[in-house]
C-alpha cells in the first residue's frame, strides 16, 4: 500500500519542480513567479521528505528504527524490491532533479537542499546496487 503512494509522490514533485528553459533562465522570468515556485518546491519538499523517510524507514533526520522493532517485521534497510520499485515509480529520479534544478536558488531554499540531499543519500547508501548507481550518474 505504501508503494503504490509513491508514484503520485513522483508526480506531485514533478508538478512542482522549477522548469528551466533550454536556452538559459527561467521559464517566464518574472520574479513574482519565480518567488511562488521557489515556494511551491519548497513547501511541496517539506511535506514529503518527512513522510517519505518515515515510510521508508531511512534514518536521514530522525532514527526512526523503533517503530518497527515490536514485530522484528520490517528491517531498518531498503529491500532489493522495494529500491526497484523506488526507482521503477520516478519518486527518486524526480528527488534528484529538484536537487539539481535548484542550485540557483536563495540561501533560505539551502536548507531543504540540503535535506533533500542528506535524504537521496540515505536512498543511494540503503540500497547501493539499484539507487546508488543510479545516483552517481546523475551529473552535478
Amino acid at each position: 500500500a505504501i508503494f503504490n503512494s509513491i508514484d503520485t509522490l513522483g508526480h506531485i514533485i514533478e508538478c512542482v519542480r522549477p522548469k528551466k528553459s533550454v536556452f538559459g533562465g527561467g521559464s517566464t522570468g518574472k520574479a513574482s513567479d519565480d518567488n511562488s515556485t521557489t515556494e511551491s518546491w519548497v513547501r511541496t519538499a517539506v511535506c514529503i521528505i518527512p513522510m517519505l523517510e518515515y515510510l521508508i524507514n531511512i534514518q536521514a533526520r530522525f532514527d526512526f528504527q523503533t517503530v518497527f522493532e515490536g514485530g522484528g517485521s520490517r528491517r531498518t534497510t531498503l529491500s532489493d524490491s522495494d529500491a526497484k520499485a523506488l526507482l521503477d515509480s520516478g519518486l527518486f529520479r524526480e528527488l534528484l532533479s529538484l536537487y539539481t534544478c535548484t542550485q540557483d536558488e536563495s540561501d533560505a531554499s539551502n536548507v531543504v537542499r540540503l535535506q533533500l540531499l542528506r535524504t537521496c543519500f540515505a536512498l543511494s547508501v540503503q540500497a547501493p546496487e539499484i539507487l546508488g548507481r543510479y545516483a552517481i550518474r546523475v551529473p552535478d
